[in-house]
């Protein structure tokens, strides 16, 4: 009975002298050190003392840990900008909505107004449209010249080829 206490103290204080000697880790200067949970990343430990949990934590590797540290960062620079160009993506979408929603309701409030059929209000709305672009870039300091021919004569050509669109685009939905 005395023997297998001895043995069970011994292999006891063999586990608690691993943890003990495991559980600590140094990083000298100018290193850093990944910290694996695991087998998965947990964090990077820069210059320092640091514990770490024996049995569940592990040391990545210290002769090639900045190629890991770089790894796992640019890993993470990466998502984030997929996550931000996804939501760049669906903030687009929600202003085209946006556009969209504001000259169905431009051309019913032009229809119920006046009495005009939706391709008169859209063409109404884009020649407006014309006109305002080219107020504000006249209306800026610094602005760069664009020569558009906006004279009476180039509104009505305008004015002709947008209907011509909108005959041909009324052409083409008969047709299928």
């Amino acid at each position: 009975m005395a023997i297998a206490l001895i043995v069970i103290a011994a292999i006891l204080l063999l586990i608690l002298l691993f943890a003990l000697f495991t559980m600590f880790v140094l990083v000298h200067q100018q290193r850093s050190v990944v910290i694996e949970r695991l087998g998965k990343f947990n964090r990077i430990l820069g210059p320092g003392l640091h514990l770490k949990m024996p049995l569940f934590e592990r040391v990545a590797g210290k002769d090639q840990v900045a190629g890991a540290a770089n790894k796992v960062i640019m890993i993470k620079a990466a998502e984030a900008e997929a996550a931000s160009k996804q939501l760049q993506g669906e903030g687009i979408a929600n202003e085209r909505r946006a556009i969209a929603a504001g000259i169905k309701d431009s051309v019913a409030m032009l229809r119920e107004a006046t009495g005009v059929d939706s391709s008169e209000a859209l063409a109404t709305l884009t020649l407006t449209q014309q006109m305002d672009m080219l107020r504000e870039i006249g209306s800026q300091a610094g602005s760069t010249v664009i020569l558009m021919p906006s004279g009476p004569g180039a509104v009505t050509d305008f004015f002709t080829q947008f209907a011509g669109m909108q005959t041909a685009v009324k052409a083409a939905r008969v047709e299928r």
